[in-house]
């Protein structure tokens, strides 16, 4: 990386820089988490909603070839049918899914306005090692089950286990961003895709592979505790998210799930050196 920018997206003098640097592609993660999207629809739009339209509605007019935009999952709702594609109706169900579905109408809005690539990537579920110290990723499930299992041997469900997630590594975030750069899709209106393995786990099976993994490096069962009273609010049928647009473009999920826990303990293990 040539150059670190810091400044906050709410302030024009951040977009300013933003502008000098003459980007081609821009990618935008920024977000609050679940929590923080919970308080005023003010603060929320300033970090969820407008972001997306203040750079687009400047970049577009000076040549960006492309906008990335992060969405979730989430804007669908719950899950009631066997397959989740781009063509479902979304729902969103809590203020951060809609805050991420009306940054989406403004991506769309762009897309077929200007001249600009502009891409929605409904991601589901990451996981993987902090790259910084302060990255606040700890609420991830799969993160916090790998840290329970390995800071205080025992692996504490927030459930009884029967919720379900589709579970993808954040190498294999990355990649499918370098194949987005990339390639260029043929239609102007294939501009959502969802972002996922395309396998999905309950959080019970999760649980369980953590501690396959575990044993299978330090050879020691560790428990898994569950709260029997909180039931998934879901069907206990299997759903799985449809990732056919995302692979048109040359995308393939390349990280194994029970490699990539192993390697999430290592980093504990070089951590506490």
């Amino acid at each position: 990386i040539d150059n670190f920018i810091i400044g906050d997206i709410k302030e024009e003098g951040s977009i300013s820089k933003l502008e000098k640097e003459s980007a081609d592609i821009i990618i935008n993660l920024i977000s609050l988490d679940h929590t923080k999207s919970e308080t005023s629809p003010e603060i929320v739009s300033n970090y969820n909603v407008l972001p997306s339209w203040n750079i687009l509605d400047r970049f577009t007019k000076i040549g960006l070839e492309k906008y990335i935009n992060f969405s979730t999952f989430q804007v669908y709702g719950i899950i009631k049918q066997p397959l989740v594609t781009v063509k479902d109706k979304p729902n969103p169900m809590n203020k951060y899914a809609l805050s991420h579905f009306l940054s989406e109408k403004i991506v769309n809005y762009y897309n077929s306005n200007s001249s600009t690539e502009c891409i929605n990537i409904r991601l589901s579920n990451s996981y993987g090692a902090p790259i910084f110290s302060t990255n606040n990723c700890w609420w991830l499930v799969i993160n916090d089950l790998v840290k329970s299992a390995y800071k205080s041997n025992k692996l504490e469900l927030l459930s009884d286990g029967s919720p379900q997630r589709d579970f993808i590594n954040i190498y294999d975030i990355c990649n499918a961003v370098e194949t987005i750069v990339k390639n260029k899709s043929e239609s102007s209106f294939n501009n959502t895709l969802n972002l996922a393995s395309g396998k999905t786990f309950t959080i019970g099976e999760i649980a369980k592979i953590v501690q396959k993994n575990f044993y299978e490096l330090y050879n020691q069962e560790i428990p898994i505790l569950y709260i029997k009273d909180k039931v998934a609010s879901i069907s206990s049928k299997k759903f799985t998210i449809d990732i056919s647009g995302i692979k048109d473009r040359g995308y393939k999920p390349q990280n194994d799930l029970n490699k990539t826990i192993k390697d999430f303990f290592r980093y504990f293990e070089k951590r506490s050196k």
